[in-house]
């Protein structure tokens, strides 16, 4: 596990990509569209999604008001390898 985040009300986001996958949950309120690869997909309480890496995509409201989001951010290590230390102060 690389992040885990949770936001109240999400704002729109601009296309992105990233390295590592993406697991979305939406919250109690909200509606919106992921967009992946140029596909719509609407998105309502309670839906689970995923960005994969290098994946063009972005959330975009659609509701009232701005949906709640949690999500988490996994990468994964080929076999064998060893993870990068994390950084300290």
């Amino acid at each position: 596990v690389l992040h885990w985040a949770h936001t109240a009300s999400l704002a729109d986001n601009v296309p992105h990509r990233h390295t590592f996958y993406e697991v979305c949950l939406v919250g109690r309120h909200g509606s919106g569209v992921f967009t992946a690869v140029g596909t719509d997909y609407a998105l309502a309480p309670g839906d689970l999604f995923f960005a994969r890496p290098g994946v063009l995509h972005q959330i975009r409201n659609t509701g009232e008001r701005l949906m709640e989001l949690a999500w988490v951010s996994v990468g994964l290590l080929p076999s064998g390898a060893k993870p990068v230390p994390a950084l300290t102060r």
